[in-house]
């Protein structure tokens, strides 16, 4: 009888998963800002799309999980611990999720998993790479330079409430943003070029809007970085970095970051630079698969099991 139960739990169990696999693989990107919660990039605080590493040591906490994805069918980036890369990592406060196989090298700790074949991070990518898309074609953008940005109310250049704006040159200095909860706001940042860029200064909210509704799309292939008075700053908000040479050290994010990892660079998070993610996003624990096919098949089973005690019923 026992065997008989197990292979009934296996069979649904695997059922359940193929499910899974498909409603996920089926997932469409965020189109904008405003869809970030509850979207699959919000259930991260670091995501990693492309081929090449991330960098990460022990000094530099990631608060919150991390997605390393690639597209399907390509190498997926590998994850590594310092500039020796052997055991330099330290403890990470959610999961490590793994579009594909998982690749690391050096120790790893994480407060939860390290899971393999996780869609999701892959939907993350696909999210970071759909608003890359989006806001980097605007044109004709109101530029924007450090010091005071005072956003009206309902006054949006791209919808009602979201203001996109352009800045150009290889350093922002400290910038407060001025603007209600309401509002978005999107910081265009040498808009398709290869330029370096560096943060120079923090980023600092008031009037009510939240770092979830803040985005700074880093839109070129050079180099980026923290850089001069930058170290030791806070930055509130979401970076994507299109596709450079990502070295960020010696601040700290209360947000999300998206490296765009691609051929020849890579994304180093090191050096007491800390990352906290956005909990007010609005994203959800991100699912462990084999939990998640276990509940569904759970579900399917006592499902069965109560339609054939009816059955004995009648």
């Amino acid at each position: 009888m026992n065997s008989k139960v197990s292979f009934k739990i296996a069979t649904f169990g695997l059922a359940a998963m193929a499910c899974t696999s498909s409603a996920l693989a089926s997932y469409t990107p965020i189109v904008d800002v405003i869809s970030l919660p509850n979207s699959a990039f919000s259930n991260y605080a670091l995501i990693v799309g492309g081929t090449n590493s991330l960098h990460l040591t022990s000094d530099s906490p990631i608060n919150g999980n991390i997605a390393i994805g690639g597209a399907p069918g390509t190498t997926y980036a590998t994850l590594q611990g310092g500039n020796d890369h052997v055991n330099s990592f330290g403890t990470y406060a959610g999961n490590v999720d793994f579009s594909g196989s998982s690749s690391t090298s050096g120790g790893l700790t994480v407060a939860g998993a390290i899971n393999q074949n996780v869609v999701n991070a892959q939907n993350a990518v696909a999210d970071a790479q759909s608003l890359l898309s989006l806001y980097s074609a605007l044109t004709s953008l109101p530029t924007v330079a450090a010091g005071t940005l005072n956003v009206t109310t309902n006054g949006g250049n791209h919808g009602s409430n979201e203001h996109v704006y352009a800045f150009t040159g290889s350093q922002l200095t400290a910038l407060t943003i001025n603007a209600a909860a309401s509002e978005y706001v999107i910081i265009n940042i040498n808009q398709n070029s290869n330029s370096n860029f560096a943060f120079a200064g923090g980023v600092t909210l008031n009037g009510g809007i939240d770092k979830s509704h803040v985005l700074f799309l880093v839109d070129t292939t050079g180099n980026f970085q923290i850089t001069g008075s930058g170290h030791g700053s806070i930055i509130n908000g979401i970076i994507l970095d299109n596709a450079g040479n990502t070295n960020l050290d010696n601040f700290t994010l209360n947000g999300q970051l998206f490296c765009n990892s691609s051929a020849g660079s890579n994304c180093s998070v090191v050096s007491n630079a800390v990352i906290n993610q956005a909990k007010d996003i609005g994203g959800a624990a991100t699912p462990e698969p084999a939990s998640l096919s276990m509940a569904l098949g759970g579900g399917l089973l006592i499902a069965l099991g109560a339609l054939r005690n009816r059955f004995k019923r009648d």
